[in-house]
């Protein structure tokens, strides 16, 4: 067996907060909508999501930083722990509150963002021990990555001992920047987005020569290898002796943040893996187009950049339960829905985007031809589940599929162990089959007027 990269993450902790509920009032004290919180969650973000990413890629992680022994440092130091991330690289500090941002988000559209953070330098002493664990990991490192989101541990004395260090023992650097970039002078890869790539050069970037330009201007300033500007819907582009660019590959983009925590993860995960630099990228862009199609701060697996073919999301319950396993035992979160799925209609594309938003990894139950028959009596269903299955398979939300004999997916939900059961809200709690096997069942709003029923009503009145 091949033993697992080793890549050090250097950079800043964020705790990232999500609060999720709906409106349907506005406050009588002041013009603003009232948001009825239904739930709130933690999770990974910064270089606390870099490494969280590296490490569901494969990779032997080690995170280096500095925080306080806070609440929410004291989450963030378990959380880690938790997915096997040893957080014995962490410095601890005083004086320092944990980075929160807090994210409010409505029927699944984040409505506001509020934050919680400290940005002055850390002290000398903190200083001289991150200084110290740098010395000792980058020997044995495959790459280093940096993770700069300018809350004060990546100081200019951090910076340029990092880097030095890196070049010293041969060892391949790459840096995620924000504002002061010349104190990373010497690193490997620099990789800004789009719009940073344009406030450190003060160029106009309108078009891909234009983008070629400022990358060469930030090669030849900090004397970098290469250049890898990530440029959202447009792809991202990599500028050293040879040029790569990547058409963006997401379809449906639910949430772009961490999306370039997810590149800067994939990036380094593929270099430290052999990869040449323009593989590198292209499996970089491909992450990136996996993580904004999940919400929040996420993880992109292995398997998850194989763009696989239709077929090979077609599985059987005894394959998803070990996929499952699997999942779970990395830390992912497994939602489980079912249904007929006949005549795919709006109103089950948002079914299935709500319900992959309740966690990682999507399998949806489809019900046999037979098991339709007798829910839906002799005429249905319209479509074999051969095709149904195909075309839920190949849809952006859906990571499995797999088709039931049964009334009830029962069995299968006992077999596979999902965390998350969701079913329409047309259903009550205690109606949900399986409830009793999992964590949690969430119940989704339905659209309105949308139903298959009512699709083949207005068909037949059309014929």
């Amino acid at each position: 067996m091949k033993t697992p990269a080793k890549i050090v993450v250097l950079g800043d902790i964020v705790l990232d907060h999500y609060i999720h509920g709906s409106t349907t009032r506005v406050n009588p004290e002041a013009p603003a909508p009232v948001v009825d919180a239904a739930r709130e969650e933690r999770r990974l973000g910064g270089a606390a999501n870099v490494a969280n990413n590296v490490w569901s890629l494969g990779a032997d992680v080690l995170l280096l930083s500095a925080m306080d022994d806070d609440l929410d440092g004291r989450w963030v130091r378990s959380e880690l722990e938790s997915q096997g991330i040893a957080a014995d690289g962490i410095v601890l500090t005083t004086n320092r509150p944990t980075t929160v941002k807090t994210r409010v988000v409505v029927d699944g559209q984040q409505v506001v963002r509020v934050d919680w953070d400290t940005r002055a330098p850390i002290d000398e002493s903190t200083e001289a021990r991150l200084e110290r664990l740098i010395d000792c990991v980058v020997p044995e490192a495959d790459i280093v990555l940096i993770s700069d989101y300018a809350k004060g541990v990546v100081t200019e004395r951090i910076a340029r001992h990092a880097v030095r260090c890196c070049r010293e023992h041969g060892v391949t650097v790459v840096v995620d920047p924000k504002h002061d970039i010349d104190k990373f002078a010497g690193a490997t890869v620099l990789k800004p987005n789009l719009i940073e790539a344009r406030n450190l050069t003060g160029r106009p970037i309108r078009d891909s020569g234009e983008l070629q330009l400022a990358a060469e201007s930030l090669r030849q300033r900090l004397q970098v290898d290469h250049v890898l500007i990530t440029q959202g819907a447009q792809g991202l582009t990599l500028v050293g002796d040879d040029l790569t660019q990547c058409d963006a590959t997401a379809t449906n983009v639910v949430d772009v943040t961490g999306a370039g925590d997810t590149t800067l993860a994939a990036f380094g995960w593929a270099l430290a893996n052999g990869k040449s630099m323009g593989e590198a990228a292209r499996i970089a862009n491909l992450a990136a187009g996996v993580s904004v199609q999940k919400f929040g701060t996420a993880c992109v697996a292995a398997h998850e950049l194989e763009a696989p073919a239709i077929g090979s999301h077609l599985k059987s319950v005894e394959e998803l339960a070990e996929i499952t396993r699997d999942l779970q035992a990395r830390g992912r979160r497994v939602v489980f829905t079912n249904g007929c799925f006949d005549l795919l209609h709006v109103g089950h594309l948002s079914y299935l985007r709500q319900s992959r938003q309740c966690g990682d990894v999507l399998i949806v139950g489809i019900n046999s031809d037979d098991s339709v028959r007798r829910l839906k009596g002799p005429e249905r269903p319209v479509f074999s589940h051969s095709d149904r299955s195909q075309i839920v398979a190949a849809l952006s939300h859906v990571d499995y599929v797999f088709v039931f004999e049964e009334d009830t997916p029962y069995e299968a939900i006992r077999k596979i162990r999902p965390d998350v059961l969701t079913k329409g809200a047309d259903y009550a709690l205690h109606e949900v089959v399986g409830r009793e096997l999992v964590d949690e069942v969430r119940l989704i709003p339905l659209v309105f007027g949308k139903s298959t029923t009512q699709s083949i009503h207005r068909i037949n009145k059309v014929a």
